[in-house]
């Protein structure tokens, strides 16, 4: 029984593929940092459109096996979503270090676009990521399923009553340590601070770099709801939590002082 159990465990996963880590690697990074993988793939992407001159580019110092994860499988409260897609149409990708693109996401690159993902960026199952000139995710960022990230409209309006019609892209900055939850929308323009959480079902399509780390935006379109909000993401800290919930029958953990700034790192 035990063998059985393994052997469905094992075919409900998508595999290892070494044919597209091979492809990914040798094919956009240079062969010093490509003979150590740092690219690794599951299951079988897919490559809807890709420019010749398309770059990704790994800029980082500690290059090591398996540093970006690809299209795995994982054990996620979200559907997994099928496969990821990438549309590479568009100038480049910027990778700054370890990263997690999960299943059935979908990553689309535009005309001039470049695409910046941070140190320990992990990106869940079934979102879809589309820049047409410059999004950035910074250090830490999580983003949680079925979330919808575009820096641009992608389609031109013409507006009657003025003559005139807006660009189409504005950058998007997504500051370091901020959680998306399941199902948020992030338009162009949008700039959000460090720390900041977004919650789940929520838009936000403006710059509030001017509003406070650790706030919570709820709402369509999202306004500042909670200050002093920030999710632990150091799983050990998660452990300890979850320990103490089911241990003890309280609603309520307090901290006896400050703690360190790290459990919200990962």
């Amino acid at each position: 029984m035990k063998f059985l159990d393994r052997f469905v465990l094992l075919i409900s996963r998508h595999w290892f593929n070494p044919f597209f880590t091979l492809w990914f690697n040798f094919r956009f990074l240079p062969f010093k940092q490509a003979i150590h993988l740092p690219i690794l793939v599951w299951g079988i992407p897919k490559v809807i459109n890709l420019n010749p001159n398309f770059e990704i580019i790994l800029d980082c110092k500690n290059i090591k096996r398996g540093l970006i994860k690809i299209n795995r499988t994982g054990e996620y409260p979200s559907h997994s979503g099928g496969h990821t897609e990438f549309v590479l149409s568009g100038k480049r990708i910027i990778l700054k270090g370890a990263a997690f693109i999960g299943c059935g996401t979908r990553i689309v690159s535009y005309l001039n676009s470049t695409i910046i993902i941070g140190n320990h960026v992990i990106i869940s199952q079934q979102d879809t990521i589309i820049s047409c000139e410059k999004l950035i995710l910074e250090d830490y960022v999580r983003i949680g399923s079925k979330v919808q990230i575009m820096d641009s409209s992608m389609h031109f309006v013409y507006r009657s009553d003025e003559r005139k019609v807006n660009k189409l892209s504005s950058p998007v900055i997504i500051g370091h340590n901020t959680w998306i939850a399941n199902g948020g929308n992030i338009y162009k323009g949008t700039i959000l601070p460090p720390y900041s959480t977004l919650a789940g079902g929520s838009m936000v399509n403006r710059d509030y770099s001017q509003e406070e780390e650790g706030t919570c935006f709820v709402g369509n379109p999202a306004k500042p709801k909670i200050r002093n909000f920030y999710r632990i993401q150091k799983s050990s800290e998660e452990i300890k939590l979850y320990t103490y919930f089911l241990e003890n029958d309280m609603d309520t953990y307090y901290y006896e002082k400050e703690p360190s700034s790290d459990i919200f790192n990962g």
